[in-house]
């Protein structure tokens, strides 16, 4: 015990003789904890120095004599883009010290030898573009540091027996379901969870509810049967609801069998002829979507992926390249015949 430290939180009586009995020393904050300081300021910039000064040493060690762009490249995907991650797992990164190290990457990419300059020839938002985009696949440090710390969202959904999310709960309360906290306005010791928060609108589009017993999920808000919440498609019916916050628990109720559960959404008024055809469109739906399931309701990601039929996708890929058979296409690979497009009945065709 005599290389562990205990640290007071608040005001704690005896310390000193607690200290004694466990034969440790008594530290204070701030310190260092698994590399991460702990009880410091996390905004001022010079907390960043350390992940600065290791990157200049570890550019320091490379020599670009040996290596070529495509080293230089493989390089900063592999070790430059990674060194700040631990940090911005947790912390948000100040645009000041993002400039500073993406400065530090663009020159370790394009500049020669010694103090020798050369032009930089792509911009670096481009380079920092998806490979599909025609970019080289260098995370933008910004947009990396957002999706780091969107994982405490996904844990703060996810994880509902861990000791950190209690006492999170218990500093801020719930709001939306239970699966966020409340806004804080207070002005000391919450400006690091309100800066994760802040992040819940871009987090949320990502994500949709799988709807197990219904009570953590908001029928009118959140989106669970479709890809945009029903307040969006249906705002109608939204508007006359009698519960607008109500949970997808609290409008089932069992059916006279008890087999299963039926819908129970109740209105403050009857609808117009004119609005007919959307209440149906809305009932259609819901009896669409039969809720059996007896699990706990759960969080999970929506991937955004193209539908379309293969041969669609690559005819679309080849017109993109300019690359389809058309007349002058056909002309320049040695083909004679009439430079005429049977559309516009002029010379000329093509895409």
């Amino acid at each position: 015990m005599h290389k562990s430290e205990m640290v007071p939180v608040g005001e704690v009586l005896d310390l000193s003789r607690l200290a004694a009995l466990l034969s440790c020393k008594i530290g204070s904050t701030p310190l260092n904890y698994l590399g991460m300081p702990l009880g410091a300021p996390y905004k001022p910039l010079s907390m960043w120095d350390p992940i600065l000064e290791k990157i200049k040493r570890r550019l320091a060690g490379w020599k670009k004599l040996y290596l070529s762009k495509g080293g230089r490249l493989t390089l900063l995907k592999s070790t430059l883009s990674s060194m700040p991650t631990y940090f911005m797992s947790l912390f948000p990164i100040p645009i000041k010290v993002a400039r500073r190290i993406e400065l530090l990457q663009r020159n370790f990419l394009w500049d020669g030898l010694g103090d020798s300059h050369n032009y930089h020839l792509v911009a670096w938002n481009k380079v920092c573009s998806p490979i599909a985009h025609g970019g080289l696949g260098i995370r933008p440090l910004h947009l990396f540091n957002q999706a780091l710390l969107g994982k405490w969202l996904w844990r703060f959904g996810r994880e509902d027996t861990c000791l950190w999310k209690w006492v999170v709960v218990a500093k801020y309360g719930l709001e939306g379901g239970g699966w966020i906290t409340k806004p804080s306005h207070d002005r000391h010791g919450c400006s690091l969870w309100k800066s994760i928060m802040m992040g819940w609108d871009d987090f949320r589009r990502y994500t949709v509810f799988e709807v197990g017993l219904g009570m953590k999920v908001l029928f009118w808000h959140d989106r669970w049967c479709i890809d945009l919440p029903l307040k969006e498609v249906y705002p109608v019916p939204f508007a006359y609801s009698n519960n607008k916050d109500a949970s997808i628990a609290s409008l089932l109720e069992e059916s006279r069998e008890g087999r299963s559960r039926v819908w129970s959404v109740t209105f403050c008024r009857d609808f117009n002829n004119w609005e007919i055809d959307s209440i149906e469109s809305f009932f259609l739906l819901l009896h669409s979507h039969a809720l059996i399931s007896k699990e706990a309701d759960k969080l999970n990601w929506v991937l955004n992926r193209v539908k379309a039929p293969r041969r669609v996708i690559f005819f679309v890929w080849i017109a993109a390249w300019g690359r389809i058979l058309t007349c002058d296409n056909l002309m320049r690979r040695g083909f004679v015949m009439v430079d005429w497009c049977c559309l516009c009945k002029s010379s000329g065709e093509s895409v």
